[in-house]
């Protein structure tokens, strides 16, 4: 999802319209909602019965700081980027292995 938004701000961009706007405050919303207390993102958002719950994604956490970053520039507010510090201490550790 967060793919989708990074493709879409570009597209805003390009085409100079603020048509979708509503959209990505839901997307980024939903990928703020991701974030647990701890700065880790949850890889999955799936039911507890699904084979996905509970496991993790290595891709999922990057992309999710770079479209609340690329949110917080579109939109001109640091309020999409406050749980960054807390992504920034929970991953730099597993990034430096």
């Amino acid at each position: 999802m967060v793919v989708n938004l990074l493709g879409m701000v570009d597209l805003a961009r390009a085409r100079g319209t603020r048509d979708h706007d509503q959209q990505l405050i839901e997307m980024g919303n939903f990928t703020r909602f991701m974030q647990e207390e701890d700065g880790s993102f949850r890889g999955y958002h799936v039911e507890a019965d699904h084979p996905y719950y509970g496991q993790t994604n290595d891709i999922v956490p990057g992309e999710a700081a770079l479209a609340l970053v690329t949110l917080a520039e579109y939109f001109d507010d640091d309020a999409w980027i406050e749980g960054l510090d807390r992504y920034w201490s929970y991953y730099q550790p597993w990034f430096r292995e």
